[in-house]
């Protein structure tokens, strides 16, 4: 999933014309792979497999993601309705910035 989520953010700046249904599938796709690294680490961190910094490094992570992950739906549909391009090469942005992020968190974990 971390992979197809790579592509699918990053095929968003090819096209402006495609950056609404590649980054909604792109969100599905984040949103999923989000919840598998986030109980890989829960387990992880409760058995305390994974080290107290690296817990305390997702659980930061998390609540941005959690904070952040509405607004960028509901962005998508303002840009969407309003056919703003600038708008949707924002969203694009924090949406890869996330997708990386995740990548490296899923990468401590497994999840793949």
């Amino acid at each position: 999933p971390v992979a197809v989520l790579l592509f699918l953010v990053g095929s968003g700046y090819a096209s402006e014309s495609k950056v609404i249904a590649v980054t909604g599938e792109s969100l599905i796709a984040l949103d999923n792979t989000f919840v598998a690294v986030g109980s890989a680490f829960k387990s992880g961190c409760d058995s305390k497999v994974i080290p107290v910094a690296d817990c305390s490094s997702w659980r930061t992570f998390g609540k941005k993601y959690q904070q952040a992950e509405p607004l960028a739906r509901d962005l998508l549909k303002v840009a969407d309705q309003n056919q703003d391009a600038e708008l949707q090469k924002q969203v694009v942005a924090m949406l890869s910035k996330f997708t990386l992020d995740l990548a490296a968190f899923a990468a401590l974990v497994g999840v793949k």
